[in-house]
């Protein structure tokens, strides 16, 4: 198949991107704060960040099973975003947050790439260029604009963590 004819991706952020994918990466980002917040502790702010991302990620995935794409995709984009809120608030973005947000992208990107191995599915190939390439976002925007490379940052952290995930459960 060349890609046309299957009707039911969105487009999403200028790519193709099914809403399932969409409301997946949503899972993979409320799991991702889930888990470094279990790590690190969390306070009561940053537990009322995640538990409005765990909310929206469940409207999401009603809405997608409901077959209702846009409000899917629009729910699991929000629970991304406040998952990183959660990391990052309260008290604004600090560079030590920004350091440790690229180094988890990273860390997160290559072993997405070790789980994808040599020969990725056109799906994730396409999801690790846009990883590599929400890095490379992150990283020029942390040496001029500090804070803001965080969210570009996130994107390639959670895109990359999904990857795994997936891979993971494929191989069993």
């Amino acid at each position: 198949g060349n890609g046309h004819g299957q009707g039911n991706g969105t487009t999403h952020g200028g790519v193709g991107y099914d809403a399932g994918l969409v409301v997946s990466l949503g899972t993979a980002a409320v799991a991702l704060a889930t888990q470094i917040l279990d790590d690190a502790g969390a306070d009561a702010e940053q537990d009322s960040y995640l538990a409005a991302a765990v909310e929206a990620q469940r409207l999401a995935e009603e809405a997608l099973l409901a077959g209702d794409l846009a409000r899917a995709a629009y729910q699991a984009d929000l629970a991304q975003w406040q998952a990183l809120k959660a990391l990052v608030l309260p008290g604004g973005v600090t560079a030590e947050e920004a350091e440790a947000m690229l180094a988890l992208a990273q860390a997160l990107y290559a072993d997405a790439e070790a789980a994808v191995g040599a020969s990725p599915t056109e799906v994730q190939a396409d999801l690790l260029a846009r990883a590599a390439a929400m890095i490379q976002m992150g990283e020029s925007r942390m040496s001029s604009f500090g804070y803001t490379g965080v969210n570009p940052l996130w994107k390639a952290a959670v895109i990359s963590f999904l990857l795994a995930l997936l891979e993971e459960n494929s191989s069993d």
